[in-house]
């Protein structure tokens, strides 16, 4: 299975942060952020879509290990990115935080 990924250059992502920053400092409206498994993979939580996702490896014929689903998670540690949403909402800029689940 191939996979097509583009990534963006540093000086793209930074100038896009400052952007967002701006946007989330000058904003008087509540703020939204809309998050998915882009997040949570670094931080060791598989997607279940991407080319080595939980279900494309499944409809690959792959199973998984049988680990202990709760002490696997609970070796995980957030990422920057869960870090500062938690910190955001904490402070009263991020009012909420829609994610997609897996059922």
């Amino acid at each position: 299975m191939e996979s097509v990924e583009y990534y963006d250059s540093i000086d793209t992502i930074q100038v896009a942060a400052q952007r967002t920053a701006a946007l989330i400092k000058d904003s008087e409206k509540p703020i939204v952020a809309f998050t998915g498994a882009g997040i949570s993979v670094s931080a060791g939580i598989p997607d279940y879509r991407g080319t080595a996702g939980v279900d494309t490896l499944a409809d690959l014929g792959h199973t998984g290990g049988e680990e202990d689903v709760e002490d696997f998670y609970s070796t995980l540690t957030p990422t920057e990115c869960h870090k500062i949403l938690s910190s955001m909402h904490q402070r009263g800029q991020m009012h909420y935080v829609i994610t997609q689940v897996e059922f």
